[in-house]
Formats: C-alpha cells, sequence, structure tokens
C-alpha cells in the first residue's frame, strides 16, 4: 500500500503541474490541460479512497488488487491507445492523430 500511495502522490503531482501548463499555453494545448485535469481528478479522488482505507486497516489482498487495477488502468490505457483515452475524456472533441 505504501508503494501506491507515493506513486499516487508522484501521479498527483505531475497532473497538476502539466494541466496548469497546459491550461495557461492560451492555445489549442489547453484542450490537452482539461483532459489531464480529468486525469487529476481521478487520482485524487483514488487518494482519498486510498487514505480511507488505510484509515480503517482494510490491506487484504483482494483489496490491493482491486486497487492496483484502479490505478493502472488509465496508465495502461494511454499507453496502449492514447488517442482513446483522449477521446473518452473529450467526448465532444475528436481529434484524428493519423
Amino acid at each position: 500500500m505504501r508503494i501506491l500511495n507515493i506513486l499516487t502522490i508522484i501521479i498527483l503531482i505531475v497532473l497538476l503541474v502539466s494541466t496548469v501548463f497546459f491550461i495557461t499555453l492560451h492555445s489549442l494545448a489547453a484542450l490537452i490541460g482539461i483532459a489531464t485535469g480529468i486525469a487529476f481528478v481521478y487520482y485524487l479522488l483514488f487518494f482519498i479512497i486510498l487514505k480511507v482505507i488505510s484509515a480503517k486497516k482494510l490491506h487484504h489482498k483482494n483489496v490491493q488488487i482491486i486497487l492496483w487495477i484502479f490505478f493502472l488502468a488509465p496508465v495502461i490505457w494511454a499507453l496502449i491507445h492514447p488517442e482513446g483515452l483522449f477521446e473518452v475524456l473529450m467526448f465532444d472533441i475528436k481529434l484524428d492523430m493519423k
């Protein structure tokens, strides 16, 4: 759980910095800032849930597996198909990277 907590904090910091950076560009890159902001909110909620589970001492193996799945799902999706992840986060904007 400690490794998951540290990785979540690192991702939160990176997403916060990148969101602020992209939104301050005032160009088409600000759309990427919105998508990273949504990802930031996802990992912030994940971090809060992780803290609640840690406070209640629910360190069962099944809980840890489920937490790792929720942690790694967006990361793996972004590595496999980044355009698909962007279209889910920004469903009104169709971005074609071909």
